[in-house]
């Protein structure tokens, strides 16, 4: 089996990233979420990640498996929090996280949240957060495996998401 590597999107492979969305949008579904299935995220949104270097593929092979955007622009939704978040200082953001369908269990989420606190800590940020639907409870178990506490609710355009932060070290 071939090792699993990181890479920028490159905008000649948004399509390929794209189908994993898609696997990631059925198994939402399947799974009872209703997140990501009013069309979010789109592929202008993937092509957006590509353009501004926030966009991340997983690979195996030359197979994309994964993607994900790391972002340390700030995230306008989580300037209100019906709660409180770790910090006040810079932070980076993750979404769009998505594994395809023949990669799931194979701990791919890990090595996309590992791959943000890489790039966090070397642009000197100490904290990542991310938000998710309530009723996304295999995505809300994951974000707290990986260390990441519970801060409150912010209101995404798809509705309202649990939020979570983790303080890097």
């Amino acid at each position: 089996m071939a090792e699993m590597q990181m890479e920028r999107l490159r905008l000649k492979r948004v399509d390929e990233a794209m189908e994993i969305i898609e696997q990631a949008r059925t198994f939402l579904r399947e799974s009872g979420s209703t997140q990501w299935q009013k069309g979010y995220p789109f592929r202008e949104t993937l092509v957006a990640d590509a353009k501004a270097q926030t966009g991340w593929v997983l690979v195996q092979g030359d197979a994309i498996i994964g993607y994900v955007c790391i972002d340390f622009a700030g995230e306008p939704v989580y300037d209100v929090i019906d709660g409180a978040w770790l910090t006040s200082g810079p932070y980076g953001t993750i979404h769009r996280m998505a594994i395809g369908t023949a990669a799931r269990g194979k701990g791919c989420s890990r090595a996309l949240f590992e791959q943000a606190e890489q790039l966090a800590l070397e642009e000197g940020i100490q904290s990542l957060r991310i938000d998710t639907a309530e009723a996304n409870s295999i995505m809300q178990h994951l974000i707290e495996q990986m260390g990441y506490r519970y801060c409150g609710i912010v209101q995404h355009s798809e509705g309202p998401r649990l939020a979570y932060e983790k303080l890097l070290h």
